[in-house]
């Protein structure tokens, strides 16, 4: 399903589900008790943006520190769920991928999801989405009694209810990377203090593993620089991602401008080889740039 096409969902019908969801939350929740134990399993919502995902990783070692392995769960966009798979950090099998093809496809996994996180009775769930509707009603679905995520206090944020039980402040000045293991930490936090934290900001201790190609991988890539070059190294080459999607309009820098950067790179840099790169779908746009 087009991108636009899903914000324009989370936005319109978010809103009245969102209101709605909140004044019904009573009824369908399990309350967090007076003096809420440690949690014995931790899922994570983060559906788009395959970067985020990546910055998420000091949080979900946290999560893991704090849980075990076995007992960390995350709810993402199919097409994202390969970047979990490469940081190694949660099983396979706690990935619970959301078909989002079609409006039909993405009601189903969603339920299913919903579904076997009922069934395994969720202790925390933790909203690494900015603002977004969809994930807040997700986390709220799952059944877990503690939800923590963004809440729009003195609205500097879009609306979306009243959902969560750690309603967390978005400080624009703290790293994304160090929000999300700032989200785990309001764990160990009184409820009646939020939004303050006793902590100042830092980034993560813990970078993300660096990638290892397969020797598969390393013949493919040869074997592509082969027939498009006329090589495979070690002449110098540079990757520009155009960002040619229809994610985010108001983010990507503008087709016309990477052109003009290619031709000052090559300028400058007579030996060098430039290349295009990105997701699949933005082949054709990238083509055309070259």
């Amino acid at each position: 399903m087009d991108v636009q096409k899903m914000l324009r969902i989370d936005r319109w019908a978010g809103v009245p589900l969102c209101f709605l969801a909140t004044a019904l939350r009573p009824l369908f929740v399990r309350r967090p008790p007076a003096t809420p134990a440690p949690p014995r399993s931790i899922l994570f919502v983060k559906l788009a943006e395959q970067g985020s995902t990546v910055l998420a990783y000091q949080a979900l070692h946290n999560a893991v520190e704090r849980v075990g392995r076995e007992n960390v769960y995350m709810m993402v966009f199919d097409d994202n769920r390969f970047i979990l798979d490469l940081l190694e950090v949660i099983p396979r099998e706690n990935v619970l991928p959301v078909n989002s093809t079609t409006l039909a496809s993405l009601l189903r996994t969603a339920l299913a999801a919903i579904r076997r996180l009922r069934r395994l009775r969720i202790d925390a769930a933790v909203d690494l989405e900015f603002f977004a509707r969809s994930s807040a009603l997700l986390v709220l679905a799952s059944g877990a009694p503690v939800r923590i995520g963004l809440h729009a206090y003195f609205g500097e944020g879009p609306y979306r209810g009243d959902l969560m039980t750690h309603r967390i402040r978005y400080n624009p000045h703290v790293h994304t990377a160090e929000l999300f293991a700032m989200l785990v930490r309001a764990l160990d936090l009184p409820v009646d203090k939020l939004p303050q934290f006793d902590r100042h900001p830092a980034l993560p201790a813990i970078p993300p593993p660096a990638f290892v190609p397969t020797a598969r991988e390393l013949a493919d890539v040869r074997a592509l620089l082969t027939r498009h070059l006329g090589h495979s190294g070690p002449a110098p080459l540079i990757l520009l991602n155009a960002n040619a999607s229809d994610m985010i309009p108001l983010r990507r820098w503008d087709s016309a401008r990477y052109v003009d950067l290619a031709g000052r790179l090559l300028a400058r840099f007579p030996e060098v080889s430039i290349a295009f790169t990105g997701a699949a779908n933005e082949a054709a746009k990238s083509r055309a740039l070259a």
